[in-house]
């Protein structure tokens, strides 16, 4: 004779997961708008009020305030990984700063 088998729980849904879904695309909105917008500007607004000078220093300008922040303000400031001499210390802060992050 064969046993029964006790049928196994109902799968109840994780409200942090049906949760996380929605955050996610509330992420991905405020990441990816914004961005795409900027590219719009740039394509409509071409050799009226953006030339290749404002993409150079677009560019140049957001790579140097990236290395403020990761570099001067997270590895330096926050983690200690590494002591810099004064004047690259002055210059990742600055650059750092240049990035308007708040207090």
């Amino acid at each position: 004779m064969i046993a029964e088998q006790p049928a196994p729980p109902a799968v109840q849904p994780d409200p942090e997961v049906e949760a996380g879904w929605g955050q996610k695309s509330v992420m991905l909105a405020i990441t990816v708008i914004p961005f795409v917008g900027i590219l719009t500007a740039i394509v409509l607004l071409w050799n009226a009020a953006v030339g290749w000078t404002d993409l150079l220093l677009l560019v140049s300008l957001y790579v140097l305030c990236g290395f403020g922040v990761t570099i001067g303000f997270h590895r330096m400031l926050t983690h200690s990984a590494f002591v810099a001499v004064r004047p690259l210390k002055a210059a990742l802060l600055v650059l750092g700063s240049m990035s308007i992050q708040g207090g």
